[in-house]
Formats: structure tokens, sequence, C-alpha cells
């Protein structure tokens, strides 16, 4: 699966650039972009993958992810009846976005481990993730100096924090495409929208008119995994997805009505 390039649109030239994505539902866009991004979902929940790494997500998610690294967040395909409008905040900085004084100084060194370990992509959870969803609701509603302030002041809190876990895999290497070659996002696409379905590497192979092992080899290369490990997370994702929903749905019981 190669990633499509995301050209990132910042006519002003600004230090940051600071994206929201409200739509109906999120589609399966394979890409990356030469900058970080830093993402808050604010409403909606699907399937995020990055890298390697396939997950179920809710509203309140908070990823950073480093330069180049391919990434995307979905609707779920088999619940459609579920429809409902997804919002997202993207923050895409370079990796100099201050300047080499700063950045080299030692006192920011915790800022450069953070980058570096952005490279696999991090989530953030518990109170660390709670503060970021705030802060980064403030920031779209800043400019200039306070802008920039509530933003280093992210960074500085997520580079201090403990509550993360890395996403991609160490091993992870994405293959990057040359100039608009799209081949096998078709097959990506599909596989995405029939997972839940009864599926199999031939017809994922014909649908890009490619031979199965070579396809199978090319797969497993591009994303790092084997066809039938893809389909497998994307299917056990969609099942936790399901538990935690029906988890939420039933009665809870208190203790004095519990029969012994």
């Amino acid at each position: 699966m190669k990633p499509i390039f995301g050209k990132i649109e910042n006519p002003d030239h600004s230090f940051l650039l600071v994206k929201w994505t409200d739509k109906p539902r999120p589609e399966f866009l394979w890409h990356f972009h030469h900058a970080f991004e830093l993402n808050l979902v604010v409403k909606g929940a699907g399937t995020r993958f990055i890298g390697d790494h396939i997950a179920h997500f809710n509203a309140g998610d908070v990823v950073l992810m480093g330069a180049e690294l391919p990434h995307t967040w979905c609707s779920d395909p088999a619940l459609p009846q579920r429809r409902g409008v997804y919002q997202s905040i993207a923050i895409q900085f370079g990796d100099r976005f201050i300047g080499d004084s700063l950045l080299d100084d030692p006192e920011w060194h915790h800022i450069r481990l953070l980058m570096k370990r952005a490279a696999r992509g991090l989530s953030f959870r518990g109170k660390t993730r709670e503060a970021a969803r705030k802060k980064i609701l403030e920031l779209t509603e800043m400019s200039g100096p306070a802008k920039l302030s509530c933003f280093l002041g992210i960074l500085d809190m997520l580079a201090l924090s403990d509550e993360y876990q890395f996403l991609a895999s160490h091993d992870f290497v994405p293959t990057l495409p040359l100039a608009n070659e799209t081949r096998i996002d078709k097959a990506c696409t599909w596989i995405n929208q029939h997972y839940a379905e009864e599926i199999t590497l031939p017809e994922a192979a014909a649908l890009v008119n490619m031979s199965v092992s070579a396809f199978s080899r090319f797969f497993k290369r591009s994303l790092g995994k084997s066809f039938t490990d893809y389909v497998t997370e994307l299917r056990l994702s969609h099942a936790c997805k399901l538990m935690l929903e029906r988890e939420k749905s039933l009665p809870s019981i208190r203790e004095d009505e519990i029969p012994f």
C-alpha cells in the first residue's frame, strides 16, 4: 500500500498550520507529508492506521506523528447505519519550525527526544490526553505570539509525559511513492471497505492487475505485514469496538442488586 503525498497548503508561510476537518464521515486516504502532525479527534469514531499500526479511535484521540509517516483515520464501513459527524484538528509543523538555535539548546533536549519518538507515532492517554485536548482547542482561537506560546506549551507537556505508547513497530520502514504513484491505494481502499466480508488475496491482487505472489510480496514490503495479518487486525479492531459499544449500552448494576 503506497501512501499518497499530502501537500500542505500554507500560503501564509506561518510557523505552523492548524487545519480543521469537519465531514459526515472520514474516508480512507492513506497519505503522508513532509511535516510533523499533532492530531486531535474532536468528534467521531472509527479506525486509525499509522505505519503498520491499526487501532480503534474515539473522540479525544491525541496522536503525534513524525514527517513521512503514512497514516489515515477512517470510519467503519461495517457500520454505515451509525454515520455521524467527524471533526478533527491537525496541527502541522516542520522539524525546525522555531529555528536551529533553540532546538539545539540543552534545555530543549526533551523536545528533541519527543520529535525523535514521533517518527513511530505516539498516542497519548490519561491526564496528558485530556490536557492536550483542551490546549489544542484553545490554540485554534489564538494567533501570533499567543498561538506559538500555547503550542510550545503543548509540546513541552507531551515531552515530559510518560502517558504515551508507540504506534508503528520499531522496524517499520514506509515505502514512499514516486510522483503520483497510487496503484496499491485502490486495493487498500477495497480491503478497508470489505474486510468484514469474505475477501481473498487473489481478489485483491486481481483488482490491481498483479499476480498473487507479486502482490503478496509488495504488500508485505510496503506495510510491514502480510495481507492475512492486515485483514485479521482490521477484524479484531472492529470486534473490540463492538464489545466496547455493547458494554456501554448495558445497564449498570448496583452492588446490592447482585444475587448471591
